[in-house]
């Protein structure tokens, strides 16, 4: 294994460690309640065939009560593996 390798896997296994603590300290500090989605296939023609790319569906009352509201903006913020969504 090369130094670069050594220190990708590190650096790889940090930001895992990270998720999780920030994962736990969030279910701490903020009463929530887990919500399991399906992720869907997005089809999207192309000159050269159809592109597929994931799709999340969400919806319900859960959402106003969270601060989102029909017609307004959310905010998504991606790192390490985590979708933080907002509204804007």
């Amino acid at each position: 294994m090369t130094a670069a390798n050594s220190i990708h896997n590190l650096l790889k296994n940090i930001a895992e460690q990270n998720n999780k603590v920030i994962q736990q300290a969030l279910k701490k500090l903020l009463p929530s309640r887990d919500r399991r989605l399906k992720i869907h296939t997005s089809f999207s023609p192309r000159k050269n065939g159809i592109k597929q790319t994931p799709r999340i569906l969400l919806d319900g009352a859960w959402l106003k009560q969270a601060g989102f509201t029909q017609g307004n903006y959310a905010n998504v913020t991606v790192k390490n593996k985590v979708l933080l969504i907002t509204p804007f």
